[in-house]
């Protein structure tokens, strides 16, 4: 019997010393640090970044009248001599949190006997660019400072909302054509650079 014990205890012993020799260092450690990356986005969806126009009716007298509430990418009009008409392009925008973004206004003019003007905030145009089809559009910028949270920001296209209409020209005829485009201002030093690098990029 006593022998017996003696062995008992001897293991008991030695497995004891063992997991004390685990533990004999001084440790510490701490908790994980994780990092999660994602592409950063300028909009949530496609309505967050729209280019219309209200919808231009026209009255007995010729002139024309716009509702607000009917929405429209076309219109089209019958041109009275010297009677301008109202049109109110908008580029609208919700930009998502902490971006710096460009807005682009590309206009191809082909208006005869008729005029508009650029909103002055669009500034003078940044470049002219030729399409695949060989249409020159003209290239305005307006640069959008991120702020913490969403914006939601509306650029007229027009000043004064109006095409004016020449009292005596040879003809009218034509038409305007205007798109909006919209990229990171992040990481280009001007607006130009940056439409250079995107959709100034000539396709292959």
């Amino acid at each position: 019997m006593k022998k017996k014990l003696t062995t008992v205890l001897a293991i008991v012993l030695v497995v004891a010393l063992s997991v004390a020799g685990t533990y004999a260092y001084l440790t510490a450690q701490t908790d994980n640090v994780t990092n999660t990356f994602a592409v950063a986005g300028l909009i949530d969806d496609d309505a967050d970044f729209t280019l219309v126009e209200s919808k231009a009716n026209q009255q007995a007298d010729g002139k024309y009248v716009l509702n607000p509430a009917d929405k429209v990418q076309a219109n089209e009009y019958v041109v009275v001599p010297g009677v301008d008409m109202p049109k109110d392009p908008t580029v609208n925008l919700k930009l998502k949190a902490n971006i710096d973004a460009y807005v682009f206004l590309a206009v191809d003019n082909n208006l005869k006997g008729m005029s508009v003007t650029i909103d002055p905030a669009w500034g003078s145009a940044i470049t002219t660019y030729t399409d695949e089809n060989g249409a020159a559009w003209d290239i305005y910028a307006q640069k959008v400072v991120g702020t913490t949270a969403a914006q939601d920001l509306t650029f007229n296209v027009l000043k004064g909302q109006t095409v004016t209409v020449d009292k005596a020209a040879d003809a009218y005829d034509g038409n305007i054509l205007f798109n909006a485009y919209l990229t990171q201002a992040t990481g280009f030093d001007t607006a130009l650079a940056a439409w250079n690098a995107t959709f100034g990029v000539k396709a292959a």
